[in-house]
């Protein structure tokens, strides 16, 4: 009979626990998916610290200057001279945005239910000022509410703003320049440096 007694407080724990996971399985499943994201994309390199995952580092590379590295598998097609269309497309980017693009950097949140604490924000290639921006228009999506966020040009400050979230979202960001011209950009907000930040 006493050897029976632990036994049967074992199986207890595990039914409870099996239990709560079962009442609990729907907050639980974006945990569960986080989780099996993070090892999809990363694996651990010792206490503390992740690297790249070995299915990033199979993807073929390209050195600066356009050489592709001998052991890349790009198809025969996929390394020709850059057409006419793409090269044009490049350069109207660069002229319709004027050089202006946007950006992010993130950490972790501290605020409940959600993942990180986004910093976006406008750059400019190179490094240059953005003195001739007037403002800036963001929409992230239902998620906040349809709303309009509007950032006013305030000299020698980042002209942006900081939001929380959950899963990654698309910003659409609509410049105003001081002479009245204006600009559409966009920008995946992605959690991929986020998750290794998060492990280290």
């Amino acid at each position: 009979m006493a050897d029976i007694v632990p036994l049967l407080q074992t199986l207890s724990w595990v039914l409870l626990i099996a239990g709560l996971v079962w009442v609990f399985r729907d907050r639980l499943n974006p945990l569960f998916d986080a989780v099996a994201e993070r090892l999809r994309y990363s694996r651990l390199k010792g206490p503390g610290g992740f690297e790249v995952g070995e299915d990033l580092r199979t993807l073929p590379a390209v050195e600066p200057g356009g050489r592709v590295a001998e052991t890349s598998t790009f198809s025969e097609t996929a390394t020709v001279t850059a057409t006419d269309d793409l090269v044009g497309q490049r350069k109207a980017l660069y002229k319709d945005s004027r050089r202006v693009f946007l950006a992010h950097v993130l950490e972790p949140t501290k605020i409940t239910g959600q993942k990180f604490e986004i910093f976006i924000y406008l750059v400019r290639h190179r490094g240059g000022d953005l003195e001739d921006v007037a403002r800036a228009e963001f929409y992230l999506g239902k998620h906040w509410g349809d709303k309009v966020f509007e950032v006013e040009q305030s000299s020698g400050e980042p002209l942006g703003f900081r939001t929380a979230a959950y899963g990654p979202f698309l910003c659409v960001c609509r410049v105003t320049f001081s002479d009245g011209g204006t600009t559409l950009i966009s920008r995946y907000i992605d959690f991929e440096m986020g998750e290794l930040l998060r492990g280290q």
